[in-house]
């Protein structure tokens, strides 16, 4: 049977085949792909077909529908039998000295070698062998060549091989450095997005050890960017600022970013204004991840009033004098982004200050004022990065509630979606709450929430053990005062209730991990609370072993009753 289709593959790729053009490149590319996807095909036969359509490149050099599938075929098995790859690589590396036209159907080829390479081995793989044909020259005219199919496909594969391989092996750094500045000015959109995207891919692959000089070069042409008319330029340019912001802060080689962060910071600030929904959304992005800001900036950014003595300051670059920025384009940023009538915006600027509120006391407690009204937000998703907004501050022990703010945020509880609900009672777990009269507020809340949504009373009872873990004297006292309503004249206590089930998991929190703690906790308590132990366990299994807790238990019951209780 091999030998059968080779003698066809032969057939309709002879110059003397009486068989109509089309009809028959079309049929020999099938047997072609039927010959190399076969499993049981020797590495003979896998040759013959390969050298096969190589010389038939030659041949039928001027039908531009059989070059073009032939050399994408060719590209493909080169990459799925790499004995084949010398063979296809010289053959393809002819055309891209051609026409255009062809030179860009050569690079569509070496493309799908590298991915496909990248599939079956190893990206580097992949990439060594299209570096094989590509030199510095052979780029840099390709970069230069007036068709937009040939600028393009060079542009993607040298980005890709900065992306897939771990480092760029067809171009040294410094020279993909000077073709993606140049394609960044390209007439066409596509092109210049392209060529920003690979300058950020080489900010983060060469990271501290960038030269400060083709930093300051890319960062130059990003702020000359962020005034293109094409918006996903502006939104490329925006992330171009971004990284080479963290290359100034991480001290690339002559860099100094006393002044530069605060510059970059304004810049975003700035761009988070624009006409555009998709800039916007990148300029806060961006926002959140920028560091070694001062504090009045940042303070700055959340009032639109301009403060401190700096409203006719202006910042300036050393190296960027043109640049020049009043501070007072940072003031009210976030408020504008909060504000913002497209969800995505808000949800967006929410994120970025739980970002920036892990550098600053000052800015978390400012932010939280702004975070609490979009509590109420209609989008859910606004409604859910705040509370993880919230929880980052909580975790970094910059969340300082107030009871104005309680009131509000016990609020969602009640939200009709699950999630909200979870993730309230999430950053709830974390708060440290100033006094007992807070305390209780949030404890009556989780009450009311387990009552009117039973089937969460795992995390909830989850919640209300770490919270009144985390606060202990409370929750001694709230046990005392549950100890109190306990008489045995009072007849047979329900454990259904949830206020009581609720009450006794806070009041048996304090206990726990050490024993010491039990005296403060009325031995009747544990009493009472041993026939919610299994639900208690289940609640906390993923984070404890109820054996943790069980000696604690049998202590007390011992001195509460006389004698050995075991279970």
């Amino acid at each position: 049977m091999e030998r059968l289709l080779l003698e066809r593959l032969h057939h309709h790729l002879s110059p003397t085949s009486s068989s109509s053009s089309p009809l028959r490149f079309t049929r020999s590319l099938a047997i072609a792909r039927a010959l190399m996807a076969n499993p049981d095909s020797s590495d003979a036969t896998r040759r013959s077909t390969a050298d096969a359509l190589v010389r038939a490149l030659a041949d039928h050099g001027s039908d531009a529908s059989f070059l073009r599938g032939a050399l994408y075929f060719l590209g493909e098995a080169a990459a799925l039998h790499p004995s084949l790859a010398p063979a296809v690589l010289s053959a393809v590396r002819s055309f891209l000295d051609g026409p255009d036209r062809l030179a860009a159907d050569a690079l569509a080829a070496l493309a799908a070698l590298a991915a496909l390479a990248a599939i079956a081995r190893s990206s580097s793989m992949g990439f060594s062998l299209v570096a094989s044909v590509l030199d510095g020259d052979l780029v840099l005219s390709l970069v230069r060549s007036s068709s937009v199919a040939v600028r393009s496909r060079i542009l993607d594969l040298l980005v890709s091989s900065i992306y897939k391989s771990r480092g760029s092996v067809i171009l040294g750094h410094n020279c993909l450095f000077r073709v993606f500045l140049a394609l960044t000015v390209d007439l066409y959109p596509s092109l210049r997005i392209a060529a920003i995207d690979g300058l950020i891919a080489l900010c983060k692959e060469i990271g501290a050890d960038a030269d400060g000089l083709i930093v300051r070069c890319c960062y130059t042409r990003a702020v000359e960017l962020l005034k293109d008319e094409d918006e996903l330029v502006r939104s490329a340019a925006v992330r171009l600022v971004s990284s080479c912001g963290e290359l100034f802060r991480v001290g690339a080689k002559g860099t100094d970013s006393s002044e530069q962060m605060e510059l970059i910071f304004v810049q975003l600030c700035s761009m988070a204004r624009d006409m555009s929904k998709k800039v916007r959304i990148e300029a806060f992005d961006a926002l959140g991840n920028v560091k070694d800001v001062s504090e009045s900036a940042l303070l700055q950014s959340l009032s639109k009033k301009v403060l401190g003595n700096r409203s006719g300051s202006k910042i300036v670059s050393k190296c960027e004098k043109e640049t020049k920025l009043s501070f007072s384009r940072a003031a009210g940023t976030f408020i504008h982004g909060i504000e913002d009538e497209h969800h995505e915006v808000r949800a967006v600027t929410c994120k970025s200050l739980g970002m920036l509120a892990i550098f600053s006391v000052r800015f978390a407690d400012e932010a939280l004022s702004l975070l609490m009204d979009m509590l109420n937000d209609d989008a859910e998703v606004v409604r859910l990065q705040t509370l993880e907004t919230i929880f980052l501050m909580a975790t970094y022990d910059h969340l300082k509630v107030q009871e104005k703010h309680m009131h509000m945020f016990l609020g969602l509880l009640a939200d009709i979606s699950a999630l909200v609900r979870t993730a309230a009672r999430k950053s709830l777990r974390l708060m440290k709450l100033p006094n007992l009269e807070i305390f209780k507020l949030v404890i009556d809340g989780l009450i009311t929430n387990l009552e009117t949504n039973p089937e969460e009373e795992e995390d909830i009872f989850y919640v209300l053990f770490f919270v009144g873990k985390n606060h202990r004297k409370f929750s001694a006292k709230l046990a005392k005062d549950l100890a109190k309503e306990i008489k045995p004249s009072s007849g047979e206590m329900t454990l259904d209730n949830p206020r009581i089930s609720a009450m006794l998991v806070v009041s048996i929190s304090s206990s726990f991990p050490d024993k010491k703690y039990t005296c403060d906790i009325p031995a009747v308590i544990f009493s009472y609370a041993a026939t919610l132990l299994g639900r208690i366990s289940c609640a906390l299994q993923d984070v404890i072993h109820r054996m943790h807790f069980w000696p604690i238990y049998v202590v007390t019951v011992d001195a509460f009753f006389g004698q050995n209780i075991r279970f």
